[in-house]
């Protein structure tokens, strides 16, 4: 079959969603946490530069990229254990 067997389906759950839907496992509320244009410089390095994000309530989230990319300076701004130089984490709840 040209639908590679599926019997006429078409698209998979990522197509299905459409923008603006909160992603499976959310509540659909207000986000548990929140990054709004986080900034963290060492010196005149920029380990995270105008970061926006949003995490809603049930939600996995991975975070992926090179060594150098700041994910660990992402944790530690969330934990407290680094104070970001520009910009605001929130955490609900």
């Amino acid at each position: 079959m040209a639908d590679g067997g599926r019997g006429g389906e078409s698209g998979s759950q990522e197509q299905s969603q459409g923008a603006g839907q909160a992603a499976p496992g959310g509540t659909g509320g207000a986000p548990l946490v929140v990054f709004e244009r986080l900034t963290k410089r060492y010196g005149r390095f920029e380990a995270l530069r105008d970061l926006s994000l949003e995490v809603g309530a049930g939600s996995a989230v991975g975070i992926l990229g090179p060594n150098g990319a700041g994910k660990t300076t992402l944790l530690n701004c969330l934990c407290g254990v680094l104070e970001p130089t520009g910009g605001r984490v929130l955490v609900q709840g």
